[in-house]
């Protein structure tokens, strides 16, 4: 559960982060980057940040990776239903569905993996380990 987590919150941060730095830099050499600046730059700004520490935390602290993860994915899905046109709702699938669902899948990795390190520590070794 946890290699699915990362692979998909990975690929798929690298390939937002790739997108947005690609944009930011030719806004940047075209002079408009800071004549533009909108609510809307803020708020992907604040996503990229999120998806990259997100991404990055779950790879050693799932439970907190996991949290970043759906926080990012479930402000994606807000702003893209509020402020996107009705027909874009693939937007919506694109930009918050792969980090809800590595979220998910970094949270329930975690919270087996608890519960398995606990019985560990005292001993104990859980039946359906073979």
């Amino acid at each position: 559960i946890r290699n699915v987590a990362r692979v998909i919150s990975t690929a798929v941060a690298a390939l937002i982060l790739l997108f947005a730095v690609g944009q930011w830099i030719s806004e940047l050499a075209a002079g408009r980057f800071t004549q533009e600046w909108r609510l809307s730059t803020t708020g992907m700004v604040v996503y990229v940040i999120l998806i990259a520490l997100g991404s990055g935390l779950g790879w050693w602290r799932e439970n907190m990776g996991g949290t970043i993860l759906i926080i990012a994915g479930l402000g994606m899905l807000l702003a893209v239903f509020f402020f996107m046109a009705p027909h874009d709702y693939w937007g919506l699938l694109i930009f918050s569905l792969p980090f809800l669902l590595s979220g998910v899948l970094y949270l329930i990795y975690w919270k087996r993996s608890k519960h398995t390190k606990g019985m560990k520590r005292i001993g104990v070794v859980p039946i359906d380990t073979p």
